[in-house]
């Protein structure tokens, strides 16, 4: 650190540096350039996209957090504090919920899917006043939808070397930003600092972060009422989808701009869709250690949850059939994971762990009725273009057999229908659908496999399902296999769920089903359900969303034998009918 920096300059410096060195939960000023390389570099190799799935969801990515941090110096726990949306658009809310909470981060999400916030070291406490952090900076990840990360700091300007004092204006000249190099004499304590060059006056500033009052927002920078961010005040409605601001951006003022303007950061534009505060916590060894696991599989976990869910919300059936969504039925052994992999989806795009079907580890089926459950978007706004249909557990002696599969293969069977062990299913049940239309059926079967059974499969189960799949196979309908419980197979992928495709023992796993059940191994997919995690986890989302891209491509597959077959089926009436009346006016010419 050079000894001829301003004290207050060499101050800030020897805080930030400390920040980067001291303790094993400091990130290195080398560890921050490699990391910020490394990310970097895949991001170049991946769509750097901010997606419908960010602009849905609505929070930050491990990778967001991990650039932060890396900005701040310091890992960091995150633990979402305020959602704007659901806690209460207004300063009274914010406040209540952000108050003493220590340091604080602060995102915004536009309606041009730009995504920047601000960070501040020290906290909101409704003080009525600018405070000073020498540590804030204001950031963007996303501008229009591409992944543009940079940090403005707060800017380190000088003052008096003797006492550090430092307002904002030059008390002759006003405004004035234009330094000196020339020293003379501070008025409080006689020691030397910098003057302004335009008039010779004492030139003073605030290196001040935040503007902490009960009526704003998080707002950031003090520019005699011109901030640099100012996130809104009061209270804000809701329009239509957004939330239109009142604030303002009066960008380069407090913060080092960097050359930016604030187009380049929001577009100027304050219809905001959701606002979040963060607390940060430093990290405990252990938790260092748990996270460091991640870092090397940051090569876009994001991105392709991203993507994956961007498929799936846009899905639409074969375009070429007027089907409007896919059908799909789950059939597996009790406790196999059928209700949990329902609860997984709905969970990924809740943004939360979810229990929307009742799931457990019991002796019988805890499904008692034909469920055909619709999943909302990751924007609760509409319901996605399929259903997921649970049914009652395959057991030994009980659960779905096979001529009840087949009612429910032909969409017999309405939703909601609750089974009755003593009187199986048939035409003169109340509620039976004598002429269902092929959105009504079943478009691909799914056989959940607990993964860490399958050496040990009953032989009846085996054989019960063999009974079924002639039932499927008899319809053309596509069949697919969930290998569930993967982390019981294999403890390597247990501590580290991406290296599912790695491990030799979830390889043997999905041949040994491949073969049991005559199924593709293409079509034996692994997965992990949410079953006693806390949060969401990239990896366990990724491999359930990609199972379910599969699942409604074999939909589609099916769906498209279908019209081809109705196709050609066409073809040959239109045919016979051709003979018919060439035939009919042959005999009226005899």
């Amino acid at each position: 650190m050079s000894s001829d920096l301003p004290p207050v300059k060499r101050e800030v410096e020897h805080n930030r540096q400390l920040n980067c060195t001291n303790g094993t939960s400091m990130l290195t000023q080398s560890n921050i350039k490699s990391m910020t390389e490394q990310l970097d570099s895949r991001f170049q190799i991946l769509p750097n996209t901010f997606g419908k799935t960010m602009a849905k969801l609505l929070g930050l990515s491990d990778r967001d957090k991990l650039l932060i941090e890396a900005w701040i110096g310091k890992r960091k726990t995150f633990n979402l504090l305020y959602r704007a949306s659901s806690d209460g658009f207004s300063a009274k809310s914010f406040h209540k919920k952000c108050d003493n909470k220590g340091p604080t981060v602060t995102v915004l999400f536009n309606k041009d899917k730009s995504m920047y916030g601000g960070y501040t070291s020290i906290g909101w406490t409704t003080a009525g006043k600018y405070m000073k952090d020498d540590k804030a900076f204001i950031f963007r990840l996303y501008h229009n939808g591409l992944l543009k990360p940079t940090n403005f700091p707060v800017k380190l300007r000088q003052g008096c070397q003797g006492c550090g004092y430092l307002t904002y204006s030059c008390h002759s000249y006003g405004r004035n930003y234009n330094f000196s190099d020339d020293m003379t004499v501070c008025s409080r304590c006689g020691s030397n600092y910098y003057r302004c060059a335009s008039c010779g006056g004492q030139y003073e500033f605030n290196i001040c972060g935040i503007y902490d009052n009960s009526s704003y927002g998080p707002t950031f920078g003090n520019s005699t009422g011109h901030h640099d961010l100012q996130t809104f005040t009061g209270t804000i409605s809701k329009q239509g989808d957004y939330f239109p601001l009142n604030g303002s951006m009066d960008f380069g003022k407090a913060f080092d701009a960097r050359g930016q303007t604030a187009k380049d950061i929001n577009n100027s534009n304050f219809n905001v869709t959701e606002l979040l505060v963060y607390s940060l916590t430093d990290m405990t060894d252990d938790e260092i250690k748990t996270k460091s696991k991640t870092l090397g599989r940051l090569s876009g976990e994001g991105l392709v949850l991203e993507q994956l869910t961007d498929y799936i919300e846009n899905y639409k059936p074969y375009k070429r059939l007027d089907v409007t969504e896919a059908r799909v039925v789950m059939i597996g052994a009790v406790g196999a994971g059928k209700s949990s992999f329902l609860n997984t989806i709905t969970s990924v795009f809740k943004g939360r762990i979810c229990n929307k079907a009742a799931s457990g580890s019991v002796m019988n089926s805890l499904t008692t009725m034909l469920r055909m459950y619709q999943i909302e978007d990751s924007q609760c706004s509409n319901y996605m273009n399929f259903r997921i249909c649970d049914t009652r557990g395959l057991e030994e002696d009980q659960g779905v057999d096979g001529e009840e599969l087949g009612y429910l293969l032909d969409g017999h069977i309405p939703d909601r229908y609750q089974f009755n062990p003593s009187v199986p299913f048939n035409p003169d049940v109340p509620g039976f659908v004598a002429y269902p239309a092929l959105h009504q059926k079943i478009h691909c079967v799914v056989f959940v496999v607990d993964g860490s059974a399958v050496e040990v499969m009953s032989e009846k189960v085996i054989e019960k399902i063999k009974i079924l799949q002639k039932k499927v196979y008899q319809r053309g309908i596509s069949q697919v296999v969930l290998l569930t419980k993967i982390d019981k197979i294999c403890p390597e992928v247990e501590d580290n769920i991406s290296k599912t495709f790695n491990s030799l023992a979830i390889k043997d796993a999905v041949d040994k089903v491949s073969q049991t059940m005559g199924i593709p191994r293409a079509s034996v997919l692994p997965i992990k359900n949410y079953e006693q995690e806390g949060e969401l986890d990239d990896n366990i989302s990724i491999l359930a969303l990609y199972s379910l891209k599969q699942i409604l491509n074999f939909a589609d597959d099916y769906m498209s034998n279908i019209y081809e077959k109705l196709e050609s089926q066409q073809a040959q009436d239109s045919s016979q009918h051709e003979s018919s009346e060439k035939y009919r006016k042959s005999k009226l010419k005899e």
